[in-house]
């Protein structure tokens, strides 16, 4: 597929979405909240046989925020004839935003750099880069630099298990175990940035089912203190349920909902109904949904509690899926009862999303198993932009049928499915009865399930 420089829209579909994840979520601390000021500067150059000239103004270099899904400048910065600028930055919390650099009108380039209140960066780079990285240097840039590079060494060690055929149960725990260890370790080696608290606490949801031990310890030592603790806490959970059992895990989400904020409460209380219901306990679950729905009126846990009491009534294992009809991307009929016979897997997807990308070879190594069976993968992008659903598509041989919908998440085959957050996977049976449900990253769990039903022939790895 031939690169293409994004639109700044589609970049923000990207990397803003990081921005309000990690500064919001993931790392923001109470000093954090208002304005603060950081400082950047450095020097961009041409090479000779890209600009004749040895006058090197005319960069532009500016840094925006997408507050409410809006754009807003927090610096713009020019360069003088030698290369060299220099601009103030303001700083709306500590997190990751996006960069973009300019000359003549043209783009040149679009970067992600990490603001923090006092933080001094240096941004150095020479046209064409050709390949080569702009360099964003500071202790906070470093240490993001870092986790970056730790994430990239464990998909390509990932990858590299999938091509080679040397994935396993175990090849997969060491993988795992190392990158837990890396991701720990910046903690120690840039406390107190945003790459180590991102780090830490990503360590922690990487290790469960792993390591479920070492990521409980893991938890105990950041304490409930932690700007992730809902997502961390989410995790522990999962791993005391393996441990010890249902009733243990819902205990522990009681203790830890009474000693963290109301909203970070709330979200805790919605994990107690998805623990509940993933175990069959609809009863038990209902009970919970129908209190988080009247406790969190007005906040976005009333919608989601209502979401959930829907899906508890309609979309539970051996309920009879929602049917639907609907043209893939060649313009042919999709139609779940004349996939009566199969087994379908049904996911929705966002072609901008990271954890879809990162699982797509393993996804094509399943269906392509998969070949010959009584098998059929819809896969529906959710995405409204259909520049950025085309280029998934392009050059690459993706198995399975595609669908666009450009009603995105509400359209009315996400909403008969309860999705609201992607991926989201749901497996049918041949009977049209629902089996299974699967957020996040999970095509192991996929895999498995599919294992169990189309018997030992079956490895899908």
């Amino acid at each position: 597929m031939t690169p293409l420089l994004p639109s700044i829209p589609s970049v923000l579909s990207r990397i803003g979405l990081v921005v309000i994840a990690v500064s919001v979520c993931a790392a923001c601390t109470p000093g954090d909240v208002g304005d603060g000021r950081a400082h950047l500067a450095g020097t961009l150059t041409a090479v000779a046989d890209y600009d004749t000239g040895s006058d090197q103004s005319g960069f532009e270099i500016v840094v925006l925020a997408t507050p409410d899904g809006g754009l807003d400048t927090l610096a713009v910065a020019e360069t003088d004839a030698s290369g060299a600028f220099a601009a103030d930055v303001r700083v709306p919390g500590r997190g990751v935003y996006p960069l973009v650099v300019s000359r003549g009108g043209s783009r040149l380039h679009i970067d992600e750099v990490v603001l923090a209140d006092g933080d001094s960066i240096q941004v150095r780079a020479r046209f064409p880069l050709d390949g080569r990285a702009v360099r964003i240097v500071s202790k906070e840039n470093s240490a993001w630099a870092a986790y970056k590079n730790a994430k990239a060494l464990y998909n390509r060690s990932v990858l590299g298990l999938l091509e080679s055929g040397a994935y396993s149960t175990s090849s997969m725990r060491q993988t795992v175990a190392q990158l837990g260890t890396i991701l720990w370790s910046l903690r120690d080696l840039y406390p107190g940035t945003l790459g180590a608290t991102v780090a830490e606490a990503e360590a922690v949801v990487l290790l469960e089912s792993w390591e479920d031990s070492l990521a409980l310890a893991h938890f105990r030592t950041l304490g409930a203190g932690h700007p992730s603790i809902v997502g961390i806490t989410r995790a522990a959970r999962r791993s005391i349920a393996r441990m010890e059992g249902l009733d243990a895990s819902v205990d522990f989400l009681r203790s830890i909902s009474d000693s963290v904020s109301a909203g970070d409460a709330l979200a805790l209380r919605s994990e107690i109904v998805v623990a509940l219901r993933d175990s069959l306990e609809r009863k038990r679950a209902l009970e919970e949904a129908r209190s988080l729905l009247a406790d969190g009126r007005g906040t976005e846990w009333e919608r989601w509690a209502g979401n959930a009491i829907y899906e508890m009534e309609n979309l539970m294992p051996g309920m009879k899926a929602p049917a639907f009809s609907v043209l893939d991307v060649a313009g042919m009929p999709v139609d779940l009862e004349r996939l009566a016979g199969r087994t379908v897997l049904l996911e929705f997807f966002s072609p901008a999303d990271e954890t879809f990308l990162r699982e797509l070879p393993e996804r094509q190594l399943l269906l392509r198993a998969l070949q010959g069976r009584r098998f059929t993968a819809v896969s529906v992008s959710v995405e409204p932009d259909s520049a950025l659903n085309e280029a998934l598509l392009e050059g690459r041989n993706l198995l399975g049928t595609f669908v666009f919908d450009p009603d995105g998440l509400a359209g009315s085959l996400a909403r008969a499915y309860n999705v609201n957050t992607v991926p989201t996977r749901v497996l049918i049976g041949s009977d049209g009865s629902l089996l299974s449900r699967y957020g996040g990253p999970a095509m192991p769990a996929v895999r498995n399930d599919l294992a169990g039903i189309f018997g030992a022939g079956f490895d899908g790895r």
